[in-house]
């Protein structure tokens, strides 16, 4: 990713080392070697220009009821400069 990496997701910071703050920090995510194969259900990826959106399977537990859960879509938007990631967009909205 880029030095000036636009992220627009509002629980983490722009920033090579904001987002990699985010993912270490507060998400608590442990780095991983990548598998041969992704195990993410992707639905779809669109490319035009310099953006990329890819839509995956999400699943969800249901707020009302966490013993019952439901399936949905969410997504990625990355922009690309030199390829690299430059800029970022999810659906996420503030944690609580």
């Amino acid at each position: 990713m880029t030095e000036r990496y636009i992220q627009h997701n509002p629980n983490a910071a722009s920033g090579r080392d904001g987002v990699v703050k985010f993912f270490t920090e507060v998400r608590k995510v442990k780095p991983t070697p990548l598998p041969e194969k992704l195990r993410t259900k992707v639905v779809s990826v669109v490319a035009e220009g310099d953006l990329v959106v890819v839509a995956y399977v999400h699943d969800v537990k249901d707020a009302k009821d966490p013993s019952k859960g439901y399936t949905t879509t969410w997504f990625d938007m990355w922009r690309f400069k030199d390829g690299k990631a430059d800029e970022h967009w999810d659906p996420a909205t503030r944690m609580q």
